[in-house]
């Protein structure tokens, strides 16, 4: 028996990690966004599935991560199944600034946004960690990245940041809930194959 378990055991670490990434199928960014995130996935080795958001399905369990590559967050219609996952130790990555609707103003607090103004095109970005290895403080310029789409947003102090825009409007940042971890990118950038490697820092912290 202590065998068997052993070997179940190690059969099972040798799994691949199964991620789960809903898309808008009727945005042309999202679908940029979704295809740039699989292709950094693949290059990681990790198994993807993509789902459409008519495509979600009923549960979550079986994914070791969930990435939301769409601002359109009221239209997931499992969205209190996916706080559950979360809440039960999952793993959920929104890789987009979600959209201002007031509908999700509980969703926001769980995320640890406390106070959501408008849209803005931040100025630059700096790391406060090493999302990026061996990056920390690193200081780009808005001409060096590009505009980058995000929403001026109060974090509560439950957050981590790793990357702030150079005024200080939080880029990138994760919370717990309860036995799990959300985790934000408040921007537009992900979509674009020079920012893999931010998306590959982002879940290696996320996990």
């Amino acid at each position: 028996c202590y065998y068997f378990r052993l070997y179940y055991f190690f059969f099972k670490t040798l799994e691949k990690e199964k991620y789960l990434i809903i898309y808008n199928e009727n945005n042309p960014y999202s679908v940029n966004l979704k295809d740039n995130i699989n292709q950094t996935l693949e290059y990681m080795k990790k198994e993807v599935v993509i789902a459409s958001l008519s495509e979600i399905p009923a549960s979550f369990n079986d994914f070791h991560n969930v990435i939301v590559a769409l601002e359109e967050v009221s239209q997931i219609s499992n969205l209190n199944t996916l706080e559950t996952y979360t809440a039960e130790g999952g793993r959920v990555f929104f890789a987009i600034r979600p959209e201002i609707n007031d509908s999700l103003q509980n969703l926001y607090r769980k995320l640890g946004i406390y106070e959501v103004g408008e849209f803005i095109t931040s100025n630059g970005m700096k790391l406060t960690s090493n999302v990026l290895i061996k990056q920390n403080q690193l200081v780009m310029e808005r001409a060096e990245i590009g505009d980058n789409s995000s929403l001026s947003v109060g974090i509560d102090n439950r957050s981590t940041v790793y990357m702030e825009s150079i005024d200080e409007v939080p880029l990138l940042w994760d919370i717990p809930y309860e036995n799990g971890k959300f985790m934000v990118f408040n921007g537009s950038l992900l979509g674009s194959k020079e920012n893999r490697g931010l998306i590959t820092g982002a879940i290696s912290i996320l996990n």
